[in-house]
């Protein structure tokens, strides 16, 4: 389980260094906080680093026999479904006047006090806007039949990948609407090999997430990985769509599933 948490959070760094937006807010808050941009890099290897003894020392330090404030929100007219020794909370209800004349004043006139910070947050002059660079856009085809397109980039050690399928919802036959759906949750519900939990067990200590989806005019499985585990997420990629799990009863409960969904919007 540790070994799974760490792996989420190493890789949700990743992640939210993948894209400009989450680049930029990353640089900003650790040359904040830390005066080191670079700074995730050390983040990345403490928690890497952090073993058994050390999340139970916190346990121990912060949480076991602690002092702790426990809410409970149970169906109205039920108390005894309340935490023991819990007490009514009394929710003081502010009355909102909607004809209100209170005076406002512009942000201009406004006087407040000016938080003291050594960070220069005047504009830069204007340059020349930049250039779209647009990437190359490779391709290929297996030997059967099968189309890959491709783009290559190296800032972040992660792999992208989809399969897409001609087919989905719009093919389902009008008295059997849902059948695509079906098909796509089926396939994500474990395998021949694997139990859902240990599937999922399996992708998360590999740092990967795979997920299968009907659209209207395909099926589309997707994933993401770093890439030093691309050839063992393929494979368990590749099991999922050849060795799916049928069961009859996995059949039946991801049906009442989907019967409730449409009844809940129904509502």
């Amino acid at each position: 389980a540790l070994e799974r948490a760490k792996m989420r959070i190493v890789r949700k760094w990743h992640d939210a260094l993948a894209n400009i937006t989450g680049k930029s807010l990353a640089l900003a808050r650790l040359s904040a906080f830390t005066a080191d941009p670079g700074f995730v890099n050390t983040l990345a290897e403490r928690t890497l680093a952090v073993t058994p003894l050390d999340v139970l020392e916190v346990h121990e330090r912060y949480l076991r026999n602690r002092p702790s404030i426990m809410t409970s929100f149970v169906p109205l007219g039920r108390p005894e479904l309340a935490v023991d020794g819990a007490e009514p909370a009394a929710v003081a209800e502010e009355t909102i006047d909607p004809l209100s004349n209170e005076e406002t004043v512009s942000r201009e006139d406004r006087s407040y006090y000016r938080t003291l910070t050594q960070t220069d947050r005047s504009e830069p002059p204007q340059d020349d806007p930049p250039q779209l660079t647009v990437p190359t856009v490779w391709q290929s085809q297996q030997a059967n039949g099968l189309a890959v397109y491709g783009i290559e980039t190296f800032e972040e050690p992660l792999v992208i990948f989809d399969l897409v399928v001609p087919g989905g919802q719009l093919l389902d036959p009008p008295e059997k609407i849902g059948v695509a759906g079906l098909l796509a949750s089926l396939l994500m519900d474990g395998t021949s090999e694997k139990t859902l939990a240990r599937f999922e067990e399996t992708l998360d200590l590999l740092g990967a997430r795979i997920t299968i989806k009907a659209e209207r005019e395909a099926i589309r499985l997707s994933g993401s990985t770093f890439s030093r585990t691309f050839e063992p997420v393929m494979k368990l990629a590749q099991e999922l769509l050849l060795e799916p799990h049928w069961e009859e009863a996995s059949f039946e409960r991801l049906k009442d599933q989907q019967l409730t969904r449409l009844r809940d919007q129904q509502s």
